[in-house]
C-alpha cells in the first residue's frame, strides 16, 4: 500500500545517506538479495543498513549485494568444512538460526571465529561483503536504527533539492545582475 511504498522509499533514501550508493544503484542491484534475504526473513532495515556500510567502506553496489546474497545462501546452507568450524565452537547457523537471530545476530556469531574461519565459511566473495560488518557490527546497528527511524528522509531529499535548485537560481539571476552592471559601466565611456 502506499504507507509501505513510502516506508521502502523512504529507507532506500537512507542506505544512499548513509552509504555510497545511490538509490538508483541500489535499485539495479537488489532484485538479487531480496529474495533471499526474505525468504530467510532478514529485516530489510538490515539489509538496507548492511549495503549502506559495505559502500561506506568503497564496495561497489553491485559487490556489496552479491557478496550479501552469496553469504546469506552459504550461511543457510553451510558446507561441511563450515559445520565443522561450527562443531569446533558448538554453534550452529543454518536458515533456522538465520530467522531466529536476523543478520545482527548471526554476525555476532560469526564474529567468534577466525578471519581464516570466516573466509572458509563464506568463501572470498561473501568475505568482501562480510568482514566489514564483522569488524564493526556497532555501526551496523547504528545504521539499523537509522533505517527505522527513516520516516520522512524521501520527502526531506526532496525539499532540500528543491531549495538547492532556489538557491541555484538566485545565485545565477545574481551574476547575471553583476554582468550586466559590469558591461553597462564598460560602455558608459562610449556614450559620454
Amino acid at each position: 500500500d502506499a504507507s509501505e511504498a513510502a516506508r521502502i522509499t523512504d529507507q532506500l533514501v537512507q542506505t544512499q545517506n548513509d552509504g555510497k550508493i545511490t538509490v538508483d544503484q541500489y535499485a539495479r542491484n537488489l532484485g538479487k538479495l531480496v529474495p533471499v534475504a526474505a525468504q530467510l526473513k532478514v529485516p530489510f532495515e538490515e539489509i538496507n543498513a548492511a549495503v549502506a556500510q559495505t559502500t561506506a567502506v568503497g564496495l561497489s553496489a553491485e559487490i556489496a549485494t552479491t557478496g550479501l546474497t552469496s553469504a546469506l545462501s552459504k550461511l543457510s546452507k553451510p558446507t561441511d568444512e563450515a559445520l565443522k568450524i561450527f562443531e569446533k565452537y558448538k554453534v550452529s547457523i543454518n536458515a533456522a538460526s538465520i530467522q531466529n537471530d536476523k543478520l545482527i545476530g548471526t554476525l555476532e556469531t560469526l564474529k567468534k571465529f577466525t578471519e581464516q574461519e570466516q573466509l572458509t565459511i563464506l568463501g572470498q566473495e561473501a568475505g568482501k561483503s562480510i568482514i566489514p560488518l564483522l569488524g564493526n557490527l556497532e555501526k551496523l546497528k547504528q545504521l539499523t536504527e537509522n533505517q527505522k527511524n527513516a520516516s520522512g528522509v524521501a520527502d526531506r531529499a526532496i525539499q532540500d533539492l528543491a531549495g538547492s535548485f532556489d538557491d541555484l537560481s538566485i545565485k545565477i539571476g545574481n551574476v547575471v545582475k553583476d554582468l550586466r552592471v559590469q558591461a553597462f559601466k564598460d560602455l558608459e565611456p562610449l556614450f559620454s
